[in-house]
């Protein structure tokens, strides 16, 4: 496991720590088992994706890339974000996920820097 992922879970679970430390001193099966449930959770709640959205690359653009709306234009509309190979896709809405993922080509070459246009040297 990363670094950077094994301090973020204890920063986000200090809470978790201090209840496994006491229920230690105190020698409370409950409060030991509590804790251990606790910490089964957290340790399930750290997925492979977890790292692969930590390094994924940002996504660079203010628009959705399936329709080009902005992103957080429409109050009505909650943004979806996943990571795709690698690289963060932000998206206006979870509904634009099936057109992004029956054309994913199309989508991403949005993401390209302009091609330079060729010099005549």
């Amino acid at each position: 496991m990363d670094t950077g992922i094994a301090l973020k879970i204890l920063n986000d679970n200090l809470t978790l720590c201090v209840v496994l430390i006491l229920s230690i001193m105190m020698n409370s099966r409950t409060t030991l088992r509590l804790a251990a449930i606790l910490l089964l959770l957290v340790l399930a709640s750290c997925s492979p994706e977890s790292e692969e959205t930590m390094n994924a690359i940002p996504y660079p653009l203010d628009t959705c890339l399936v329709t080009d709306e902005a992103i957080g234009e429409d109050p009505d509309m909650e943004a979806y974000t996943f990571v795709h190979g690698g690289r963060e896709i932000v998206l206006c809405c979870k509904g634009c996920l099936k057109s992004f993922n029956q054309e994913p080509e199309k989508y991403l070459a949005k993401l390209q820097p302009p091609a330079k246009p060729a010099s005549n040297d």
